[in-house]
């Protein structure tokens, strides 16, 4: 009897170890609903431990918003919660409300056209924008007013979407702005120079146009400008160097009309004749203060090694880069600290093109401990800035504020070019404006500023920028335009004369 009993007993546990095995072992599947996502493969769980949660799905034009239990998304699945069951999640999704943005260059937009919209959003007709004085000759997608007009927004679009009103002159204009080929939203010439214009002509009530040529070579930007004059404009605004030669043969074409070239000097082509004529104003602006401005905010902003890479030493780069250096050593004795700022970080690239050789000799700067470059070479900024955000280390931009372009940009040194289109304009119609000469616009006037409220500065306050600032207006600081008088100045502070000089500036290429 015993013996029985023995023999039932393992029997009995080896039946409940089975049946344990048995339950242990449920597998459930959890299955995916994406309701017209993107597919998502089901997960099959053994019932003791949570799961993780899959990838989100996509759905072009909306939001995804979650898994819920139930098809009407009253419930929102909790994924620490261990599956006793098979399931079949729910994605629930948003429709995304996409922005609409119309650029009207002093135009009114019709009060039909929406500024928003979801791809369910039955076909959008485009109602005409409306500008005294011109046609409208419709909305285009790019700001060449290139291509194909637009004139519906189809049901099912995504995405924001801008808008560019075309419109034509129907009685003549007032101002002409030609652009060196590039766009009015160029976060450089001109741009700058075409809001000064913009912002005069909408504030006086006067018409204008800008024009957009094909290439920048001379040819196409002296055709440019004989459209604008026999749209019937007055006076005609230059942004650029790159006008030099076209309004050197303009202004004896149309002595009749005005011409504002900014930050160039009429040549002939073969760079024999320079001559501003009786009817052209050329703008240039105090690039030694501009650059005595960036070196002395990188040094109070707390740096002590500093750099600057020139494009080619033409004067303005040589100008900039000659106030620079005594920017940061005025500052440097202000504050009583040591700048590692010699000519061994302080070069001529060569060249206004970006390089990946550029890319790596700034690199070797920072990696040696340089905290900030003051680029004055054009594209090849973006080099200098490309090291700049590898290492973590800062750019200072020229001519215009190049702070949207990284958030490695400390500040700029600009060229204040709307004021001077503005001014030049003003001027002009009151009758006042000198022509035949070469204004140069500095602290004085305005000419040349740091723009605060877009750089980054955790030291640097405004009251110090304001105060030093208020030394160059009224004469107490004079930046030097020469190498002996800078060399002068960097002695007096205890700087040995030979530091920086004309002769030892280095070039990277010949």
């Amino acid at each position: 009897m015993w013996k029985s009993k023995l023999f039932i007993i393992p029997m009995i546990l080896g039946l409940g170890i089975f049946l344990f095995s048995c339950v242990g072992s449920k597998e459930y599947t959890i299955s995916f609903e994406s309701n017209g996502g993107s597919e998502v493969a089901s997960i099959i769980s053994d019932g003791t431990t949570s799961f993780t949660a899959p990838q989100n799905p996509i759905k072009e034009g909306y939001l995804f918003d979650g898994w819920y239990s139930d098809a009407a998304f009253e419930s929102i699945y909790n994924f620490k919660s261990i599956p006793s069951e098979n399931l079949v999640l729910y994605a629930k999704w948003d429709l995304v409300t996409y922005d609409i943005y119309y650029v009207l260059e002093g135009g009114n937009n019709s009060l039909s056209n929406p500024y928003h919209y979801t791809m369910t959003t039955s076909t959008i007709i485009l109602e005409n924008a409306n500008k005294e004085g011109y046609t409208f000759l419709g909305w285009f997608d790019n700001d060449n007013l290139s291509g194909d007009a637009v004139t519906e927004i189809e049901e099912g679009t995504t995405g924001d979407i801008t808008l560019y009103a075309k419109f034509e002159l129907s009685m003549g204009i007032d101002i002409a702005l030609i652009t060196d080929g590039g766009s009015i939203s160029d976060e450089s010439y001109n741009q700058a120079v075409y809001e000064g214009m913009y912002q005069y002509a909408v504030d006086n009530g006067k018409t204008f146009a800008y024009y957009i040529p094909e290439q920048s070579n001379t040819a196409d930007l002296l055709a440019a400008i004989i459209v604008a004059i026999s749209d019937g404009a007055d006076i005609v605004v230059l942004p650029g160097f790159l006008f030099e030669v076209a309004a050197y043969y303009a202004q004896d074409l149309f002595p009749d009309v005005t011409f504002i070239l900014i930050d160039g000097y009429p040549h002939d082509d073969a760079y024999v004749d320079f001559k501003i004529g009786e009817n052209t104003l050329t703008v240039y602006f105090n690039e030694s203060q501009a650059g005595f401005l960036a070196g002395y905010a990188a040094v109070m902003e707390g740096n002590t090694h500093l750099g600057f890479m020139g494009g080619m030493p033409v004067p303005m780069v040589i100008s900039y880069g000659m106030g620079y250096i005594y920017g940061a050593y005025y500052a440097a004795d202000e504050l009583d600290v040591t700048l590692d700022f010699d000519d061994s970080t302080y070069t001529y690239l060569g060249s206004f093109s970006p390089s990946q050789e550029f890319v790596m000799l700034a690199s070797n700067w920072y990696q040696a401990g340089t905290e900030v470059i003051f680029g004055v070479s054009g594209g090849a900024n973006l080099s200098i800035i490309i090291a700049a955000e590898i290492y973590d280390r800062n750019v200072i931009g020229v001519d215009v504020d190049m702070s949207s372009m990284s958030d490695v940009i400390l500040t700029s040194a600009i060229k204040n070019m709307s004021l001077a289109a503005y001014v030049a304009l003003d001027d002009f119609y009151k009758g006042i404006l000198t022509t035949g000469v070469v204004l140069t616009l500095g602290a004085l006037d305005d000419g040349i500023i740091i723009p605060f409220d877009t750089s980054r500065f955790d030291t640097f306050t405004q009251a110090e920028y304001d105060a030093i600032y208020a030394d160059l207006v009224d004469g107490t600081i004079v930046v030097p335009t020469t190498w002996n008088a800078l060399a002068a100045l960097l002695t007096a502070l205890g700087i040995e004369a030979n530091t920086f000089s004309e002769g030892n500036v280095t070039y990277v290429v010949n």
